[in-house]
């Protein structure tokens, strides 16, 4: 990420996953679905892990 666009980039970023709605798959105002399994649970977290690593 280029330093000169970070502020940006991190403020846009934040809002559009506020504005993200989490819930039931079969709602059309739905944007995202549960976690579904163990497996998939592991996938995210190491996702998350490796964003904050990267900070």
């Amino acid at each position: 990420m280029q330093r000169t666009i970070l502020d940006e980039f991190l403020t846009r970023f934040k809002e559009a996953a506020a504005a993200l709605v989490v819930g039931d798959p079969q709602d059309s105002k739905t944007n995202m679905g549960p976690v579904v399994s163990e497996t998939h649970y592991n996938k995210v977290t190491s996702y998350l892990s490796i964003a904050e690593y990267e900070n």
